[in-house]
């Protein structure tokens, strides 16, 4: 696996099937072993993908996209804190978790602008329920 990373992190995509179709056949192998792990469900195996590209993705970005991300994520998270203590009814909390749901499918996919589309939409809900305090004076 790590020969077909490089490959692919070297644009040698030859190297880099090679290696793959290298594990595909040792997996084949191994196909009746009796310990050999299942396969992942589907909900499972788009956890173990996710997880992956969130470890790959801040790799490849700039020093201003990953502002871009954590002004993103402090906001998403800020909001969600915000509407999280107000008394909503239940469709409106139901829009805020899959709202944030949104957002952070968004930045785990690298789609920061569909990220921030969502985050005003979760900023719209947080200024109508929960509005921000204004200290004194």
């Amino acid at each position: 696996m790590a020969v077909a990373r490089w490959a692919l992190t070297e644009n040698d995509l030859d190297t880099a099937r090679a290696g793959l179709d290298d594990l595909v056949d040792w997996a084949d192998r191994w196909a009746d072993h009796p310990h050999r792990p299942a396969e992942p469900r589907p909900d499972e195996a788009d956890r173990q993908i996710r997880d992956y590209a969130k470890d790959a993705y801040p790799e490849r970005l700039s020093v201003r996209q990953r502002d871009r991300v954590g002004r993103i994520t402090l906001f998403m998270n800020v909001g969600l804190r915000a509407l999280a203590g107000a008394d909503l009814p239940r469709q409106v909390r139901e829009d805020v978790f899959y709202l944030y749901g949104r957002v952070s499918m968004a930045l785990d996919a690298g789609h920061l602008a569909a990220a921030e589309r969502e985050l005003a939409r979760l900023e719209e809900l947080r200024e109508r329920y929960a509005p921000r305090r204004r200290g004194p004076g």
